[in-house]
């Protein structure tokens, strides 16, 4: 469990900017990947397949090596295989590592085929996010601020919606989304909810770019706006007081 847990984050994280993702996408990878389920316990992905979590399992060993297109093609030949207990896992590794190696339209594909097999499942919410993160990539911004407002809309995991606030912030700031798509996403938050994603996204936003009092200001904004009450509170007040700004997403229950 414990390499696999490391495998897992290492493949979540997307390429450095050189490798062709803009800044904005790759300083914010960093959210750990949820673990798959146990061999043993029920999931909903389908039966337990030997092979499947052979295969698995190599392809987050692939991810700790840093071997991206050997850890792709492991995840791919589980989601060729019948439908089983890793297939929506490896279908979202499959995503991750596409983007490891600079290929954001596979990556919305292997997305876009677990939001279409599984849309209410345990990794749906990191789906969008890997969709969200390939459309931005390749230049679709307005679709990559729609699944990033999805996932603010929901119930998700805190951090993973944090770290959707924090690119939807990121892409106002630049200047990514016009003022019509900008007005569409408010509408699908509610202006209150839109103006809290914003402040505690920018507050996110410019703490990764070093720029310390403007986030702390943000941090603070939020926090007198949104209460005790925001979804964001916990994380918002623990940045103030210098601890980590979010924690990892708990492992799945079984």
């Amino acid at each position: 469990m414990r390499m696999e847990a490391r495998a897992l984050g290492e493949c979540n994280r997307a390429p450095q900017r050189g490798q062709g993702i803009s800044r904005l996408v790759s300083a914010l990878c960093a959210l750990a990947l949820l673990s798959g389920p146990h061999a043993s316990q029920a999931v909903e992905d389908g039966r337990y397949s030997r092979a499947a979590e052979r295969l698995f399992s190599q392809g987050l060993a692939a991810c700790e090596e840093g071997h991206w297109r050997a850890a792709s093609e492991r995840f791919a030949a589980v989601t060729e295989l019948p439908a089983n207990h890793r297939s929506m896992a490896a279908l979202l590794m499959l995503g991750r590592s596409r983007l490891r190696l600079d290929d954001a339209a596979g990556a919305v594909r292997a997305a876009r085929r677990l939001l279409r097999e599984s849309p209410g499942g345990r990794y749906a919410g990191d789906a969008r996010m890997v969709a969200g993160d390939g459309y931005y990539v390749l230049g679709r911004h307005d679709e990559a601020a729609l699944e990033y407002a999805r996932l603010l809309e929901g119930s998700g995991p805190v951090a993973l919606q944090a770290s959707a606030a924090e690119r939807l912030a990121g892409m106002v700031r630049n200047r990514s989304l016009d003022t019509e798509m900008q007005e569409r996403i408010r509408r699908q938050l509610g202006s209150r909810g839109m103006r809290h994603a914003l402040l505690y996204g920018e507050a996110r936003w410019y703490g990764r770019l070093g720029w310390v009092e403007l986030a702390r200001s943000r941090l603070s904004a939020y926090i007198d706006s949104a209460g005790e009450t925001g979804r964001f509170h916990r994380l918002a007040r623990s940045a103030l007081e210098g601890g980590p700004p979010d924690r990892p997403p708990r492992e799945p229950e079984a």
